[in-house]
């Protein structure tokens, strides 16, 4: 994978686009075991995702409790849409090469709108923006 990341804004090198707001979802974030709220647990489960595209290359998309986090990112996707971070075609883009592939840097941008529209959602949701 070439350095991509290095010349973009991504939470990989903290230096995501939504920075501050990936930082205060990540503090709610329980140490173990799942969030009571909604928005925090989608919120992690996208972020494990994102953590095995960048470090495993999606190598663990295989493992059951991986595609379980990925379904629970999966069906906020409209709500993911509404934020304007990523539009449908994008994400499922995303959604069709994600267990069909490994991770590649032509997934990179994606993977960082997808992550954008995350962080937007859950923390308006999280931080009382809009109704849990």
């Amino acid at each position: 994978m070439s350095e991509w990341y290095h010349d973009n804004p991504n939470y990989w090198t903290v230096s995501g686009h939504w920075q501050t707001k990936y930082d205060q979802l990540q503090e709610q974030v329980p140490h173990v075991g799942e969030s009571q709220y909604r928005s925090i647990e989608v919120f992690r489960c996208a972020a494990r995702v994102y953590y095995d595209a960048y470090n495993n290359g999606w190598g663990n998309q295989d493992n059951p409790y991986q595609r379980d986090m990925w379904a629970k990112v999966r069906d906020q996707r409209h709500a993911l849409v509404a934020t304007e971070e990523i539009t449908y075609e994008e994400f499922k883009s995303l959604n069709l090469a994600r267990p069909r592939c490994r991770f590649r840097e032509e997934h990179q941008p994606l993977l960082e709108k997808a992550m954008n529209a995350v962080v937007v959602l859950c923390h308006k949701i999280a931080f009382g923006e809009i109704s849990r």
